[in-house]
């Protein structure tokens, strides 16, 4: 079965990481959608909830971070898309306020993409 992913990261490096990652892990892939800020990445996930199976979401990004996002698309009822949020920043009180808002997975940087696969399969399922 093959996979739309929205990649939200103003990081063009990271953003090809996670491509990468997504890949070894054997996903088929349709489509990336890719955003490199906050404002675009919302955008694009109210635009196209219907089409993306999930969406890694930075949590420090220009425009809007990610749980400013996360919370804006939560309180305007797009809440369609399964978003996990990736960040350097791994204190709990930050992951679990992700989680309020309806993350459905947290990821550290830096990541294996052993690690990415196995919330993935969690969140879609298998590759």
């Amino acid at each position: 079965m093959s996979r739309n992913i929205g990649l939200i990261d103003d990081s063009r490096v990271m953003r090809s990481i996670l491509r990468k990652s997504i890949q070894m892990c054997h996903y088929k892939v349709e489509l990336f959608m890719e955003a490199e800020n906050g404002l675009e990445g919302y955008k694009m996930l109210a635009e196209n909830q219907e089409n993306l199976d999930i969406a890694f979401l930075d949590l420090h990004m220009p425009e809007m971070g990610g749980l400013e996002m996360l919370k804006k698309l939560r309180e305007e009822g797009f809440g369609a898309v399964p978003i996990v949020i990736v960040s350097a920043s791994s204190d709990a009180e930050t992951q679990q306020e992700c989680m309020d808002w309806g993350a459905v997975g947290f990821i550290c940087k830096p990541f294996t993409p052993q690690e990415l696969g196995a919330l993935m399969s969690q969140v879609v399922g298998e590759a």
